[in-house]
Protein backbone atom coordinates (compact mmCIF):
# COMPACT_ATOMS: atom_id res chain seq x y z
CA UNK A 1 0.00 0.00 0.00
CA UNK A 2 1.16 3.86 -0.88
CA UNK A 3 1.04 6.91 -3.09
CA UNK A 4 0.24 6.32 -6.59
CA UNK A 5 3.41 7.42 -8.97
CA UNK A 6 6.26 6.31 -6.60
CA UNK A 7 10.09 6.63 -7.35
CA UNK A 8 11.64 3.13 -6.38
CA UNK A 9 15.18 4.68 -6.00
CA UNK A 10 15.81 2.49 -3.01
CA UNK A 11 18.43 2.06 -0.39
CA UNK A 12 21.93 1.62 -2.78
CA UNK A 13 20.19 -0.46 -4.96
CA UNK A 14 20.74 -0.96 -8.55
CA UNK A 15 18.07 -2.18 -9.94
CA UNK A 16 15.44 -0.72 -12.40
CA UNK A 17 14.71 3.16 -11.66
CA UNK A 18 10.96 3.12 -11.24
CA UNK A 19 8.43 1.55 -8.51
CA UNK A 20 9.07 -1.98 -9.28
CA UNK A 21 12.02 -3.21 -8.38
CA UNK A 22 13.82 -6.21 -10.10
CA UNK A 23 16.77 -7.55 -9.75
CA UNK A 24 17.29 -9.48 -12.80
CA UNK A 25 18.41 -6.38 -14.30
CA UNK A 26 20.93 -6.37 -11.58
CA UNK A 27 22.43 -9.50 -12.82
CA UNK A 28 22.82 -9.00 -16.31
CA UNK A 29 26.61 -9.00 -17.51
CA UNK A 30 27.27 -5.80 -18.43
CA UNK A 31 30.14 -5.05 -20.66
CA UNK A 32 32.89 -3.20 -18.83
CA UNK A 33 33.20 0.14 -19.96
CA UNK A 34 35.07 2.04 -17.40
CA UNK A 35 38.58 1.31 -18.05
CA UNK A 36 39.45 2.41 -14.43
CA UNK A 37 37.17 -0.68 -12.85
CA UNK A 38 39.64 -2.37 -10.28
CA UNK A 39 40.48 -6.16 -10.88
CA UNK A 40 39.78 -9.18 -9.31
CA UNK A 41 40.21 -9.19 -5.71
CA UNK A 42 42.00 -12.65 -3.80
CA UNK A 43 41.29 -13.29 -0.16
CA UNK A 44 44.07 -11.77 0.81
CA UNK A 45 43.61 -8.63 -0.84
CA UNK A 46 40.04 -8.32 0.92
CA UNK A 47 39.89 -5.26 3.25
CA UNK A 48 38.01 -4.71 6.07
CA UNK A 49 36.58 -1.65 4.45
CA UNK A 50 35.36 -4.05 1.31
CA UNK A 51 33.59 -7.37 3.94
CA UNK A 52 31.89 -3.73 5.72
CA UNK A 53 30.49 -2.61 1.95
CA UNK A 54 29.39 -6.30 0.96
CA UNK A 55 27.96 -6.61 4.43
CA UNK A 56 25.64 -3.74 4.34
CA UNK A 57 24.69 -4.64 0.18
CA UNK A 58 23.80 -8.14 1.40
CA UNK A 59 22.00 -7.02 4.26
CA UNK A 60 19.86 -4.70 1.83
CA UNK A 61 19.24 -7.40 -0.64
CA UNK A 62 18.34 -10.32 1.61
CA UNK A 63 15.57 -7.19 3.59
CA UNK A 64 12.02 -7.84 3.62
CA UNK A 65 12.05 -4.70 2.37
CA UNK A 66 13.63 -5.32 -0.97
CA UNK A 67 12.37 -8.61 -1.26
CA UNK A 68 8.81 -7.52 -1.39
CA UNK A 69 9.32 -5.62 -4.69
CA UNK A 70 12.32 -7.56 -6.20
CA UNK A 71 10.86 -10.15 -7.98
CA UNK A 72 14.13 -12.01 -8.98
CA UNK A 73 16.04 -12.10 -5.73
CA UNK A 74 12.44 -12.96 -4.46
CA UNK A 75 11.92 -16.44 -6.26
CA UNK A 76 15.86 -17.26 -5.91
CA UNK A 77 14.29 -16.93 -2.22
CA UNK A 78 11.42 -19.05 -2.45
CA UNK A 79 11.33 -20.81 -4.74
CA UNK A 80 14.36 -21.70 -6.98
CA UNK A 81 16.76 -23.05 -4.21
CA UNK A 82 16.37 -25.34 -1.53
CA UNK A 83 16.04 -23.78 1.89
CA UNK A 84 16.57 -20.79 0.19
CA UNK A 85 20.02 -20.52 -0.48
CA UNK A 86 21.25 -17.74 -3.39
CA UNK A 87 24.12 -19.01 -4.80
CA UNK A 88 27.26 -16.53 -3.70
CA UNK A 89 27.73 -16.79 -8.01
CA UNK A 90 24.56 -15.13 -8.47
CA UNK A 91 25.21 -12.48 -5.66
CA UNK A 92 28.25 -12.03 -7.55
CA UNK A 93 26.80 -10.96 -10.69
CA UNK A 94 24.60 -7.84 -9.14
CA UNK A 95 26.80 -4.96 -10.18
CA UNK A 96 27.06 -3.10 -6.28
CA UNK A 97 28.33 -5.99 -5.18
CA UNK A 98 30.89 -6.72 -7.74
CA UNK A 99 32.26 -2.96 -7.51
CA UNK A 100 33.89 -4.03 -4.39
CA UNK A 101 34.69 -7.72 -5.01
CA UNK A 102 34.26 -10.23 -7.48
CA UNK A 103 35.82 -13.08 -4.90
CA UNK A 104 33.38 -15.36 -3.28
CA UNK A 105 35.45 -15.22 0.19
CA UNK A 106 34.60 -11.70 0.37
CA UNK A 107 30.86 -12.92 0.60
CA UNK A 108 31.55 -15.66 3.44
CA UNK A 109 33.54 -13.50 5.37
CA UNK A 110 30.68 -10.82 5.55
CA UNK A 111 28.64 -13.15 6.82
CA UNK A 112 30.95 -14.98 9.36
CA UNK A 113 32.34 -11.52 10.65
CA UNK A 114 29.45 -8.90 10.33
CA UNK A 115 27.93 -9.37 13.81
CA UNK A 116 24.68 -7.70 12.88
CA UNK A 117 24.16 -10.06 9.97
CA UNK A 118 24.65 -13.35 12.21
CA UNK A 119 20.89 -12.89 13.66
CA UNK A 120 19.81 -12.10 9.80
CA UNK A 121 21.91 -14.54 7.41
CA UNK A 122 23.87 -17.58 7.33
CA UNK A 123 25.79 -19.94 5.36
CA UNK A 124 24.89 -23.13 3.78
CA UNK A 125 27.84 -26.44 4.79
CA UNK A 126 29.94 -26.04 1.75
CA UNK A 127 29.84 -21.90 2.20
CA UNK A 128 28.66 -21.75 -1.79
CA UNK A 129 25.08 -20.34 -0.84
CA UNK A 130 23.34 -17.76 1.21
CA UNK A 131 19.68 -17.60 2.66
CA UNK A 132 17.85 -16.05 5.44
CA UNK A 133 17.75 -17.17 8.95
CA UNK A 134 13.95 -16.01 9.06
CA UNK A 135 12.76 -17.60 5.95
CA UNK A 136 10.63 -15.09 3.75
CA UNK A 137 6.99 -15.80 3.05
CA UNK A 138 4.35 -14.18 0.99
CA UNK A 139 2.50 -13.65 4.22
CA UNK A 140 4.93 -10.88 4.40
CA UNK A 141 4.16 -9.57 0.96
CA UNK A 142 2.09 -7.03 3.01
CA UNK A 143 3.81 -5.98 6.13
CA UNK A 144 5.13 -3.05 4.93
CA UNK A 145 2.58 -0.72 6.26
CA UNK A 146 3.36 -1.91 9.91
CA UNK A 147 7.39 -0.67 9.38
CA UNK A 148 7.40 2.39 7.18
CA UNK A 149 7.06 6.34 7.85
CA UNK A 150 5.31 9.38 5.42
CA UNK A 151 7.57 12.52 5.66
CA UNK A 152 5.96 15.49 3.82
CA UNK A 153 7.49 18.67 3.31
CA UNK A 154 10.80 17.28 1.65
CA UNK A 155 12.08 20.69 -0.07
CA UNK A 156 11.82 20.95 -3.52
CA UNK A 157 13.39 23.32 -6.40
CA UNK A 158 12.63 24.69 -10.05
CA UNK A 159 10.20 25.63 -11.95
CA UNK A 160 6.17 23.96 -11.88
CA UNK A 161 6.32 20.48 -13.30
CA UNK A 162 10.17 20.40 -13.25
CA UNK A 163 10.55 20.11 -9.83
CA UNK A 164 13.29 18.50 -8.11
CA UNK A 165 14.17 17.73 -4.71
CA UNK A 166 17.24 19.71 -2.59
CA UNK A 167 17.45 16.82 -0.54
CA UNK A 168 19.35 13.42 -1.55
CA UNK A 169 17.60 10.54 -0.37
CA UNK A 170 20.94 9.55 1.42
CA UNK A 171 20.26 12.58 3.84
CA UNK A 172 16.62 11.17 4.16
CA UNK A 173 17.98 7.69 5.44
CA UNK A 174 20.54 9.23 7.57
CA UNK A 175 18.31 11.60 9.96
CA UNK A 176 16.55 8.39 10.99
CA UNK A 177 19.33 6.01 11.35
CA UNK A 178 19.65 6.83 15.11
CA UNK A 179 15.98 4.99 15.44
CA UNK A 180 17.45 1.45 13.75
CA UNK A 181 18.25 -0.16 10.67
CA UNK A 182 16.49 2.12 7.97
CA UNK A 183 15.76 -0.53 5.25
CA UNK A 184 14.34 1.36 2.33
CA UNK A 185 14.21 4.92 1.16
CA UNK A 186 11.55 6.08 -1.81
CA UNK A 187 11.38 9.67 -2.87
CA UNK A 188 8.04 10.32 -4.36
CA UNK A 189 7.18 11.92 -7.80
CA UNK A 190 4.62 12.29 -10.29
CA UNK A 191 5.50 10.85 -13.46
CA UNK A 192 3.59 12.76 -16.97
CA UNK A 193 4.21 10.48 -19.77
CA UNK A 194 5.92 11.60 -23.09
CA UNK A 195 4.18 12.41 -26.36
CA UNK A 196 4.35 9.68 -29.11
CA UNK A 197 5.73 6.70 -27.00
CA UNK A 198 8.60 9.63 -26.13
CA UNK A 199 10.54 10.01 -22.86
CA UNK A 200 8.15 11.08 -20.08
CA UNK A 201 9.30 13.53 -17.50
CA UNK A 202 9.04 13.12 -13.13
CA UNK A 203 8.23 16.17 -10.93
CA UNK A 204 9.03 15.89 -7.25
CA UNK A 205 6.31 16.31 -4.91
CA UNK A 206 8.21 16.35 -1.53
CA UNK A 207 7.33 13.33 0.10
CA UNK A 208 9.45 10.16 1.18
CA UNK A 209 8.37 6.64 2.20
CA UNK A 210 10.77 5.36 4.83
CA UNK A 211 10.68 1.96 5.60
CA UNK A 212 12.17 0.80 8.93
CA UNK A 213 13.78 -3.53 9.40
CA UNK A 214 11.56 -3.40 12.74
CA UNK A 215 8.15 -2.76 13.75
CA UNK A 216 10.18 -1.64 16.71
CA UNK A 217 12.56 0.60 15.10
CA UNK A 218 9.44 2.13 13.52
CA UNK A 219 7.60 2.91 16.64
CA UNK A 220 10.69 4.23 18.24
CA UNK A 221 10.61 6.47 15.45
CA UNK A 222 7.15 7.85 15.17
CA UNK A 223 7.13 8.09 19.31
CA UNK A 224 9.50 10.64 18.85
CA UNK A 225 8.85 11.89 15.46
CA UNK A 226 5.13 11.69 14.81
CA UNK A 227 2.04 13.76 16.43
CA UNK A 228 -0.41 11.89 18.36
CA UNK A 229 -3.65 12.90 16.24
CA UNK A 230 -7.23 13.35 17.04
CA UNK A 231 -10.21 13.10 14.61
CA UNK A 232 -13.40 15.10 14.88
CA UNK A 233 -16.23 14.97 12.82
CA UNK A 234 -19.05 17.78 13.15
CA UNK A 235 -22.25 17.43 12.60
CA UNK A 236 -25.24 19.85 11.49
CA UNK A 237 -28.67 18.97 10.93
CA UNK A 238 -30.35 21.19 8.40
CA UNK A 239 -33.54 19.51 7.77
CA UNK A 240 -35.17 16.65 10.60
CA UNK A 241 -34.78 14.08 7.20
CA UNK A 242 -31.08 14.99 6.50
CA UNK A 243 -27.56 15.21 8.17
CA UNK A 244 -24.84 16.54 6.39
CA UNK A 245 -21.64 15.75 7.65
CA UNK A 246 -18.97 18.70 7.55
CA UNK A 247 -15.28 18.09 6.42
CA UNK A 248 -13.49 15.92 8.92
CA UNK A 249 -10.80 18.16 11.24
CA UNK A 250 -7.84 16.70 11.97
CA UNK A 251 -6.31 17.75 14.82
CA UNK A 252 -2.43 17.02 15.50
CA UNK A 253 -0.64 17.20 18.44
CA UNK A 254 2.87 18.52 18.37
CA UNK A 255 5.72 16.00 17.84
CA UNK A 256 8.39 15.70 20.64
CA UNK A 257 10.26 17.25 18.22
CA UNK A 258 10.71 18.03 14.48
CA UNK A 259 13.40 17.07 11.69
CA UNK A 260 15.11 19.56 9.36
CA UNK A 261 16.12 18.39 5.89
CA UNK A 262 17.34 21.25 3.74
CA UNK A 263 16.27 23.69 5.83
CA UNK A 264 12.68 22.95 5.72
CA UNK A 265 10.65 21.19 8.78
CA UNK A 266 9.47 18.33 7.65
CA UNK A 267 6.66 16.04 8.95
CA UNK A 268 6.22 12.56 9.44
CA UNK A 269 3.28 10.41 10.36
CA UNK A 270 3.26 6.37 10.02
CA UNK A 271 2.29 4.95 7.03
CA UNK A 272 -1.09 3.61 9.18
CA UNK A 273 -1.12 7.02 10.22
CA UNK A 274 -1.61 8.65 6.72
CA UNK A 275 -3.44 5.76 5.27
CA UNK A 276 -6.37 6.26 8.42
CA UNK A 277 -6.72 10.33 7.18
CA UNK A 278 -7.24 9.34 4.08
CA UNK A 279 -10.39 7.08 4.91
CA UNK A 280 -11.40 9.60 7.45
CA UNK A 281 -11.44 12.29 4.47
CA UNK A 282 -12.83 9.34 2.13
CA UNK A 283 -15.84 9.10 4.51
CA UNK A 284 -16.25 12.69 5.02
CA UNK A 285 -16.94 13.34 1.84
CA UNK A 286 -18.94 10.25 0.31
CA UNK A 287 -20.49 8.98 3.65
CA UNK A 288 -20.01 5.28 4.54
CA UNK A 289 -20.72 3.97 1.35
CA UNK A 290 -16.91 4.57 -0.20
CA UNK A 291 -18.37 6.12 -3.30
CA UNK A 292 -20.93 9.17 -4.02
CA UNK A 293 -22.60 7.86 -6.52
CA UNK A 294 -24.31 5.80 -4.42
CA UNK A 295 -25.91 8.69 -2.43
CA UNK A 296 -29.52 9.79 -3.22
CA UNK A 297 -28.95 13.20 -2.84
CA UNK A 298 -28.84 15.83 -5.53
CA UNK A 299 -31.65 16.72 -8.16
CA UNK A 300 -34.64 14.16 -7.49
CA UNK A 301 -33.64 12.08 -5.01
CA UNK A 302 -33.09 14.63 -1.81
CA UNK A 303 -33.90 13.90 1.43
CA UNK A 304 -33.22 10.62 1.75
CA UNK A 305 -29.91 8.88 2.39
CA UNK A 306 -29.27 5.41 1.16
CA UNK A 307 -27.61 2.74 3.10
CA UNK A 308 -27.55 -0.27 1.11
CA UNK A 309 -24.46 0.55 -0.65
CA UNK A 310 -22.55 0.32 2.49
CA UNK A 311 -23.94 -2.93 3.33
CA UNK A 312 -23.33 -3.93 -0.21
CA UNK A 313 -20.05 -3.10 0.35
CA UNK A 314 -19.61 -4.93 3.74
CA UNK A 315 -21.26 -8.48 2.32
CA UNK A 316 -19.02 -7.88 -0.90
CA UNK A 317 -15.77 -7.51 1.53
CA UNK A 318 -16.60 -10.53 3.71
CA UNK A 319 -17.40 -12.30 0.39
CA UNK A 320 -14.12 -11.54 -0.92
CA UNK A 321 -12.38 -12.43 2.43
CA UNK A 322 -13.91 -15.86 2.67
CA UNK A 323 -13.14 -16.45 -1.02
CA UNK A 324 -8.74 -15.24 -0.57
CA UNK A 325 -8.89 -17.55 2.87
CA UNK A 326 -10.65 -20.27 0.79
CA UNK A 327 -7.44 -19.96 -2.23
CA UNK A 328 -5.28 -19.48 0.35
CA UNK A 329 -6.52 -23.01 2.44
CA UNK A 330 -6.35 -24.47 -0.95
CA UNK A 331 -2.79 -23.60 -1.89
CA UNK A 332 -1.64 -24.80 1.78
CA UNK A 333 -3.35 -28.13 0.84
CA UNK A 334 -1.17 -29.09 -2.65
CA UNK A 335 1.60 -31.57 -2.27
CA UNK A 336 4.05 -32.35 -4.66
CA UNK A 337 3.59 -36.55 -5.30
CA UNK A 338 6.38 -38.66 -6.87
CA UNK A 339 6.67 -42.63 -6.43
CA UNK A 340 10.25 -42.94 -6.59
CA UNK A 341 12.55 -46.05 -7.64
CA UNK A 342 15.42 -47.17 -5.38
CA UNK A 343 18.86 -46.94 -7.41
CA UNK A 344 18.00 -44.11 -9.63
CA UNK A 345 20.14 -41.23 -7.98
CA UNK A 346 23.23 -40.44 -8.28
CA UNK A 347 25.17 -37.65 -5.87
CA UNK A 348 27.61 -35.61 -7.80
CA UNK A 349 30.30 -34.17 -5.86
CA UNK A 350 33.06 -31.80 -6.61
CA UNK A 351 31.44 -30.18 -9.82
CA UNK A 352 33.16 -27.31 -11.75
CA UNK A 353 32.74 -23.34 -11.84
CA UNK A 354 30.76 -22.06 -14.51
CA UNK A 355 28.56 -25.50 -14.25
CA UNK A 356 24.95 -25.58 -15.17
CA UNK A 357 22.05 -28.32 -15.58
CA UNK A 358 22.51 -28.24 -19.45
CA UNK A 359 26.47 -29.38 -19.46
CA UNK A 360 25.55 -32.09 -16.53
CA UNK A 361 22.62 -33.22 -19.15
CA UNK A 362 25.11 -33.01 -21.86
CA UNK A 363 27.28 -35.15 -19.93
CA UNK A 364 24.90 -37.92 -18.61
CA UNK A 365 23.31 -37.99 -22.56
CA UNK A 366 26.49 -39.30 -23.92
CA UNK A 367 26.84 -42.33 -21.75
CA UNK A 368 23.17 -43.16 -21.63
CA UNK A 369 21.94 -41.81 -24.80
CA UNK A 370 18.65 -39.09 -25.18
CA UNK A 371 16.30 -41.53 -24.98
CA UNK A 372 16.35 -42.19 -21.32
CA UNK A 373 14.46 -39.71 -18.77
CA UNK A 374 16.65 -38.09 -16.44
CA UNK A 375 16.91 -34.65 -14.37
CA UNK A 376 19.81 -32.96 -13.01
CA UNK A 377 19.02 -31.39 -9.53
CA UNK A 378 21.41 -28.84 -9.44
CA UNK A 379 21.51 -25.07 -9.06
CA UNK A 380 24.30 -21.94 -10.37
CA UNK A 381 27.16 -21.83 -8.28
CA UNK A 382 26.59 -25.16 -6.03
CA UNK A 383 29.79 -27.58 -5.40
CA UNK A 384 27.64 -30.54 -5.35
CA UNK A 385 24.26 -32.01 -7.15
CA UNK A 386 22.86 -35.23 -8.21
CA UNK A 387 21.40 -36.79 -11.29
CA UNK A 388 17.77 -38.45 -11.60
CA UNK A 389 16.46 -41.12 -13.20
CA UNK A 390 12.92 -41.35 -13.69
CA UNK A 391 13.86 -45.41 -13.90
CA UNK A 392 16.14 -48.11 -12.69
CA UNK A 393 18.86 -48.41 -15.52
CA UNK A 394 21.84 -50.55 -16.20
CA UNK A 395 23.32 -47.30 -17.53
CA UNK A 396 23.01 -45.64 -14.51
CA UNK A 397 26.15 -47.64 -12.47
CA UNK A 398 28.41 -47.50 -15.71
CA UNK A 399 27.57 -43.58 -15.72
CA UNK A 400 28.47 -43.43 -12.12
CA UNK A 401 31.86 -45.25 -12.78
CA UNK A 402 32.50 -43.30 -15.64
CA UNK A 403 32.22 -39.87 -13.65
CA UNK A 404 34.52 -41.53 -10.92
CA UNK A 405 37.17 -42.55 -13.09
CA UNK A 406 37.34 -39.37 -15.60
CA UNK A 407 36.28 -40.81 -18.52
CA UNK A 408 33.09 -38.62 -18.56
CA UNK A 409 33.23 -35.53 -17.58
CA UNK A 410 31.33 -32.41 -16.72
CA UNK A 411 31.86 -29.40 -18.73
CA UNK A 412 35.21 -30.50 -19.42
CA UNK A 413 36.70 -30.92 -15.84
CA UNK A 414 36.84 -34.66 -14.33
CA UNK A 415 34.34 -34.41 -11.01
CA UNK A 416 35.57 -35.45 -7.34
CA UNK A 417 33.22 -38.28 -6.86
CA UNK A 418 29.89 -40.00 -7.94
CA UNK A 419 28.04 -41.84 -6.00
CA UNK A 420 24.82 -43.56 -6.16
CA UNK A 421 22.92 -43.29 -3.12
CA UNK A 422 21.04 -45.97 -1.00
CA UNK A 423 19.42 -46.35 1.93
CA UNK A 424 18.72 -43.48 4.66
CA UNK A 425 20.61 -41.24 2.28
CA UNK A 426 18.38 -41.70 -0.85
CA UNK A 427 15.22 -41.41 1.47
CA UNK A 428 16.76 -38.30 3.17
CA UNK A 429 17.39 -37.23 -1.08
CA UNK A 430 13.78 -37.34 -2.04
CA UNK A 431 11.98 -36.24 1.26
CA UNK A 432 13.98 -32.86 0.78
CA UNK A 433 13.35 -32.96 -3.10
CA UNK A 434 9.41 -33.58 -2.56
CA UNK A 435 9.19 -30.99 0.17
CA UNK A 436 10.75 -28.31 -1.89
CA UNK A 437 9.07 -29.32 -5.04
CA UNK A 438 5.53 -28.91 -2.76
CA UNK A 439 6.68 -25.39 -1.38
CA UNK A 440 7.49 -24.26 -5.10
CA UNK A 441 3.60 -24.98 -6.23
CA UNK A 442 2.26 -23.63 -3.21
CA UNK A 443 4.17 -20.47 -3.76
CA UNK A 444 3.36 -20.26 -7.50
CA UNK A 445 -0.54 -21.18 -6.43
CA UNK A 446 -0.40 -18.36 -4.12
CA UNK A 447 0.93 -15.95 -6.86
CA UNK A 448 -1.33 -16.75 -8.89
CA UNK A 449 -4.21 -16.11 -7.05
CA UNK A 450 -3.00 -12.55 -6.52
CA UNK A 451 -2.36 -11.94 -9.86
CA UNK A 452 -6.40 -12.72 -9.97
CA UNK A 453 -7.37 -9.93 -7.39
CA UNK A 454 -8.20 -6.86 -8.47
CA UNK A 455 -6.06 -4.01 -7.36
CA UNK A 456 -7.93 -0.76 -5.23
CA UNK A 457 -7.59 1.87 -7.33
Amino acid sequence: MGENNTDAKVDKTETTPDATTDTKNDVKDVVATDKTSETPTTPSEISPKTVAEVASRLRFFFSSANLRIDKFLRREVTENNADGFVPITTLLRFNTIKIYSTEPQALVRAIEETESLKPILKLNEDKTGIARIEPFTHDMMRDNVGVTLRVSNIPVEGAAGSEVYTVKREEVEEAFKEFGYVAMVRMLYNYQQGERGGRGTRTAIGRAFVEMETTAEMQLAAAELCPPQKSETKVTKETEAETKKEETEVKEEQPKRTLTMGGAEVRVKTMQQWLDQREVKRIARFGDRGDSRNSRGGRGGRGQRDTRGGEKRDFKGQEKRAREAAEKEAAAQLEFKLEWKKGCVISVKGLPDGCDREKILGTVQDVVGKDVRVRADYSRGQKDGAIRFEQPNDKIVELAAKLCDGSAMVGGVKVESATIIQGEDEEKYYSEYIAFRTKQIRTNAEEKNQRKRPRRR
